[in-house]
């Protein structure tokens, strides 16, 4: 019957259905057409392709969760949602199995389950499917200044490490060494002798440590293409299609990262290129993907344009997340090359979520090793995209304020008044690429305000691997601490 199906991608060009599109088969492999049309049909399908999947996940949930209650989603009342959030969020409601983890998350990751039902019950609403939705009003509606998250986002998503602990995170996750005991603490020994994460540590420990660098999202840095790595440290300029909002942004790779991330494409990826190039994966891959074949690429003003073999042309930057994954060139050889930067052990270009999967094996890892040790769990070291680009963020605020404080002549003893360290902010905003310095604030303010008083503080540029790092690019910053910045002398 599949030779039936043969020109499935062609037929889907014709019914516009973006690649990507979710499709929920219930358990007795029925489809209702009503979702088929909200997700193909509806504004869901202009959503990022990344916020296509994290909201098709939400809805699956919410539907499994109903149809264990024998219910529609079109019959669900604001009892069902509230059942299903506590169902959510309280791991005392669930006994799961040996080995089984239970479908329990935080209240701030709950939101986004909030916010894709609330997408799709509005939708449903407009269509007629419903006379209301079971998700309740926002209570944060109508409040300006309070954040439509809930007050229990920020400390989940609040998360950073130190450069040491990053560090002995990376080196027992992603590296393959031994924990052993450091005093009061722990400190990366010797390699594991069975070691078996050899052909992806490259690969992970580059993105890592390229992410911990440069306060890149997810999203941004995974859709990385062979076009977007420099060959020196020089302003790199990402693509609009894949930053948030919409919006041009730039990086600047110091440049040890730089020399491990070319280290990878030379090393690492070539070797998983290779490999899928004798198995012949990408031409497998190209039947059941439309492939982006690039003939050349020319420089245009200030953007990067390229031409398909058909014809095509377009500008790089204007390529999303889903389409990056399907460019492709061919080599000197006639060979089917990923311009991806980042792929799998299989050759094939890795997703953003693919990310978190990574981050979730050296957790596991490195859980074992405090195990080991004899250690509680709940002391070990998780780390999560995020928190990487959370304790940059975090880590080069402190050390601009020492900055500041050093050629100010302030004290740490003296109050806090954020009109002191404007600039700082500005270039933290910059650089993570919020829309206004109010949500730098709003995230990085009380950490700051707390580190200042500790230790940590003192350590903001410490000249030592990763703290080195930071502390030079804050050093970097002076010019722009100098440019026109009046700093007022309080107390």
């Amino acid at each position: 019957m599949l030779v039936e199906y043969v020109d499935l991608p062609a037929r889907e060009r014709r019914l516009l259905i973006k690649d990507r599109t979710p499709i929920l088969v219930a358990p007795d492999l029925t489809i209702d057409p009503r979702l088929v049309k909200y997700f193909a049909r509806s504004d869901f399908a202009d959503r990022a392709a990344s916020g296509r999947v994290t909201y098709a996940l939400e809805i699956k949930t919410w539907l499994a969760f109903l149809w264990a209650r024998d219910m529609r989603w079109d019959e669900a009342s604001e009892d069902e949602y509230i059942d299903f959030k506590r169902w959510r969020t309280d791991p005392d409601l669930h006994e799961p199995m040996v080995g089984e983890v239970p479908p329990v998350v935080t209240g701030a990751t709950f939101m986004k389950a909030r916010f894709a039902l609330d997408h799709f019950y509005a939708w449903a609403k407009r269509q007629g499917h419903v006379s209301a939705s079971p998700v309740p009003p926002d209570r944060a509606v109508g409040h300006p200044t309070r954040s439509p998250h809930g007050s229990s986002v920020r400390p989940q998503r609040s998360k950073w490490v130190t450069p040491n602990t990053y560090q002995t995170w990376r080196d027992v996750g992603l590296r393959g060494f031994r924990l052993e005991r450091s005093g009061k603490g722990v400190a990366p020994a010797a390699m594991e002798p069975k070691w078996r994460g050899g052909r992806s540590q490259q690969r992970d420990e580059a993105f890592c440590d390229l992410m911990i660098t440069s306060a890149m999202r997810r999203g941004e840095q995974s859709t990385l293409l062979l076009y977007d790595v420099p060959g020196e440290s020089v302003e790199v300029s990402l693509a609009r299609a894949v930053t948030k909002y919409n919006t041009t942004r730039v990086f600047t790779p110091l440049p040890d990262m730089l020399a491990k991330v070319q280290e990878y494409i030379f090393g690492g990826r070539d070797r998983a290129l290779r490999r899928a190039q004798r198995a012949e994966r990408y031409e497998a891959f190209q039947q059941s993907t439309t492939l982006l074949i690039v003939d050349g690429v020319e420089t245009k003003g200030s953007r990067l344009r390229y031409v398909l073999d058909t014809g095509i042309a377009g500008f790089v930057d204007d390529l999303d997340e889903a389409k990056r994954r399907r460019l492709f060139r061919r080599d000197d050889r006639g060979r089917l090359e990923p311009l991806s930067v980042w792929l799998g052990d299989d050759g094939i270009p890795m997703t953003p979520r693919g990310w978190n999967s990574v981050c979730r094996r050296a957790d596991a890892r490195v859980l074992r090793e405090y195990q080991r040790l004899g250690l509680p769990p709940h002391t070990s070291i998780s780390l999560s995209p995020h928190s990487l680009r959370f304790s940059f963020a975090l880590y080069l605020l402190a050390a601009l304020h020492r900055r500041i404080d050093e050629r100010e002549s302030y004290r740490a003893s003296d109050s806090y008044d954020e009109r002191r360290y404007e600039a700082a902010y500005d270039i933290v905003r910059d650089m993570l690429g919020h829309s206004r310095v109010a949500t730098t604030k709003n995230t990085y303010l009380e950490p700051i305000k707390g580190m200042r008083r500790s230790v940590l503080f003192d350590t903001a540029s410490a000249s030592e691997d990763l703290g080195a790092l930071i502390s030079r690019l804050a050093v970097g910053a002076d010019a722009i601490l100098d440019s026109g910045t009046v700093f007022e002398k309080v107390g």
